[in-house]
């Protein structure tokens, strides 16, 4: 693109955005800087030629902006991934939303979310951008940041944007004021060069500052791809990635690309007229709007001051009139006749301004008349009509904006709590559409953010991600493969590959974890001072949720004071499951099917008995085995309930192994109650398989229990035996 056809796009964006520019640049001054009497009144009061006249500013808007930006930062949107198909994964989705977290961590997106917020309230329109920074040059890692855009009059955003977030803009200019100095350093061979006769306020050279912009803007491109191994993948990328595989389709698709220049006021400085090719789809700066809407052919962007202007003058005038009324009126003047204070007009004539003991006067005139005593004549006070126009400017400027006194916490007429929230509420409720909009710019940033991941974090390599709770975890990423894997050292690992899936972005509006933690703590009290028996049952949350060093390792020791039932799982406080290895799940397995093969030999068993004693005794065996079946499945869910809550592999191992023992006891036992049988041979080769399969099993659980004990516990196997006697019944 030639340095004339970008001259003419930013000529374009200034003249739609001029008018709007003069409001903004008015707005601030009115209701930041206290800029709020019009100049001509102003001069009229100040040059009045007898003696100027008071003119103050008592400016009552910004406690209404504050009003609005504090509850933004206290109910921050939240960025919330989510899988779109059938490729995506909830797992990477929370990946994903905990690396979102870590880049608003590290780059302070919350002062880049409030500056945009204080310009979006008081003028109408706010912005900050995404960018990428440097973090290890060796490797070319890259991380992105979530930038400030400290003023936003440097911003030519894409006027004909209809997305409140900007999200479908398709060119922007971000200028930067450089003094010539260190224009020269980082530009030696460049000129400054002013840009001439591009309208009003756009000077690129002035008091000794250079102007120099970057240059954002999309073109479609037709993009090849490759179908191979099931997937698509860019035809490019293929190329570059040396895969051996065989290439089943191409397509090309047409896809937005980001270019980027740099330039001054008469060159292009950096990415050349073609524009340098930058990652991702979207303009990387977000637009926060205040009040948007058009009129006409004209789009109209402002915030609260725009409407409260009116209200806010007549507030100023009125405060002004009635000062320079009191401060006009004179003291109490005196009524006096003349010959009464004939010879003390001195005395008298500083009454006002002096505090005499007392003042002389002529009771008598000359011809003997009695003269009266001198009385004051006091003003007549307060003026009732300023008083009345001071309140009604007040509620005019209260009503405009639609936050009342009960918002502002102040005395109002409302009496109850409840009469007071919900003033409140309409409060919060007219301007709402200030936090809803800056909602859809976090949700475009978490969108640009989640388009670039991926192409940032292109190669193997660990990042970090950020919990809701504010704990760091280190995660492994890599564009071939991903899945849980085992080391040479045997340790799983989960690696994740965010190349696979779509995923879109929603946001969250509310408190933050730590506001919402104070929140449950609050709650949990008032519920087990009502019922003090709850502290048995979530004493570990209450303690874990109060702030204060030890709290969690508390929570932990009172948990496992908690009976297992109340748990109904196998996960400690902090989310950590037991850890079996593969072989330890083996073995598992084994014993399992041992403890199987057990009950068909004691199936079988009862079966021989039945045909070898007759119909009669094999009914009783019968009644014998059902009832020692039902009291093993009975004793079979106790043990898997005391298994779930067990918190180690040790303890489910010893539970089952305790299990396993007495279901042989009652085995024994129910072959003990069995009558002689006539075939004594077939009894005795079932009785020996039977104790044979009981020791096998007793060595195996006691094998694993000793594998996964601590090394510094000494565990000692338990074995299983069967005794019997010289004929071959058991007795023990």
């Amino acid at each position: 693109m030639k340095i004339e056809d970008i001259r003419e796009n930013f000529k374009q964006i200034l003249e739609d955005e001029q008018e709007l520019r003069d409001g903004w640049v008015e707005d601030l001054r009115f209701g930041m800087a206290d800029d709020q009497w019009p100049e001509a009144l102003k001069r009229i009061r100040e040059d009045d030629p007898d003696g100027a006249r008071p003119c103050l500013t008592v400016n009552k808007i910004p406690v209404h902006a504050r009003q609005i930006i504090n509850d933004m930062r206290q109910n921050r949107a939240a960025v919330k991934i989510l899988p779109v198909d059938d490729k995506a994964d909830p797992d990477t989705a929370e990946i994903l939303q905990g690396m979102v977290r870590h880049i608003e961590h590290v780059s302070n997106a919350g002062m880049a979310y409030d500056i945009a917020a204080e310009y979006q309230v008081f003028m109408g329109m706010g912005y900050f951008r995404i960018d990428t920074v440097e973090v290890d040059a060796l490797y070319n890692y890259q991380d992105l940041v979530v930038r400030p855009i400290r003023n936003p009059f440097s911003v030519y955003f894409d006027p004909w944007v209809e997305d409140h977030a900007g999200s479908d803009a398709k060119r922007v200019f971000v200028t930067e004021s450089m003094s010539e100095a260190a224009f020269k350093r980082e530009f030696p061979k460049a000129e400054a060069i002013n840009w001439d006769g591009d309208g009003k306020g756009d000077s690129w050279l002035s008091n000794k500052r250079v102007r120099v912009a970057e240059h954002f803007w999309l073109e479609d491109r037709e993009i090849d791809y490759v179908f191979v191994n099931g997937d698509w993948m860019k035809a490019i990328k293929f190329q570059n990635s040396g895969m051996d595989a065989i290439v089943e389709s191409t397509t090309s698709v047409t896809e937005p690309q980001l270019l980027w220049q740099k330039l001054n006021g008469q060159e292009i400085l950096e990415g050349g007229t073609s524009g340098m090719e930058k990652l991702g789809k979207y303009i990387p700066i977000v637009r926060v709007p205040g009040e948007d809407y058009w009129l006409e052919d004209k789009r109209v962007i402002h915030g609260i001051v725009r409407r409260a202007k009116d209200s806010q003058r007549l507030y100023n005038y009125s405060v002004s009139v009635n000062a320079e009324t009191n401060a006009l009126q004179p003291k109490a003047p005196w009524i006096v006749a003349e010959e009464g204070i004939d010879g003390h007009e001195a005395e008298w004539a500083q009454a006002n301004m002096k505090n005499y003991a007392y003042l002389p006067y002529n009771s008598i005139t000359e011809d003997g008349q009695p003269v009266p005593a001198p009385s004051r004549q006091f003003p007549t006070g307060v003026n009732a009509g300023f008083v009345n126009m001071l309140q009604m400017a007040d509620g005019d400027l209260q009503a405009t904006i639609g936050q009342f006194a009960a918002s502002l916490g102040q005395p109002s007429n409302e009496k109850s709590g409840v009469a007071i929230q919900q003033r409140q509420r309409v409060g919060d409720i007219a301007t709402y559409h200030y936090p809803d909009n800056m909602s859809h710019a976090i949700r475009h940033a978490g969108r640009i953010m989640v388009d670039l991941i991926p192409q940032i974090y292109d190669t193997e390599r660990v990042a970090r991600t950020l919990g809701e709770d504010g704990n760091a975890e280190v995660v492994r990423l890599s564009t071939e493969q991903s899945g849980e894997v085992q080391d040479a050292a045997g340790k799983i690992s989960t690696i994740y590959n965010l190349n696979v899936g779509k995923y879109d972005v929603a946001v969250s509006t509310g408190p933050s974890f730590n506001t919402k933690r104070q929140d449950a703590f609050a709650s949990m009290a008032q519920m087990t001072q009502a019922n003090p028996n709850l502290w048995g049952v979530i004493g570990d949350l209450l303690v874990k949720n109060m702030d204060w060093p030890g709290a969690d390792e508390m929570a932990k020791r009172m948990r496992a004071t908690i009976p297992p039932e109340i748990l109904q799982d196998d996960q400690d406080q902090d989310g950590d499951q037991s850890q079996l290895t593969p072989e330890h799940m083996e073995q598992m397995q084994q014993m399992q099917q041992a403890f199987e093969q057990l009950q068909e030999q004691a199936q079988q068993l009862a079966q021989e008995n039945e045909q070898l004693n007759g119909v009669v005794q094999g009914k009783a065996i019968e009644q014998q085995m059902a009832a020692q079946d039902n009291e093993l499945k009975r004793y079979d869910i106790d043990v898997k309930r005391e298994a779930a809550s067990a918190k180690s592999e040790e303890a489910q191992a010893k539970l089952m192994l305790e299990a396993q023992q007495w279901q042989a006891e009652q085995s024994m036992q129910a072959m003990q109650q069995i009558e002689e049988p006539q075939n004594n041979d077939v009894m005795q080769q079932i009785l020996a398989t039977l104790t044979q399969l009981t020791i096998q099993q007793g060595e195996m659980l006691a094998a694993v229990i000793h594998e996964i004990s601590e090394p510094n516990e000494a565990v000692e196997p338990v074995i299983m035996s069967v005794q019997v006697d010289d004929d071959g019944s058991i007795i023990g």
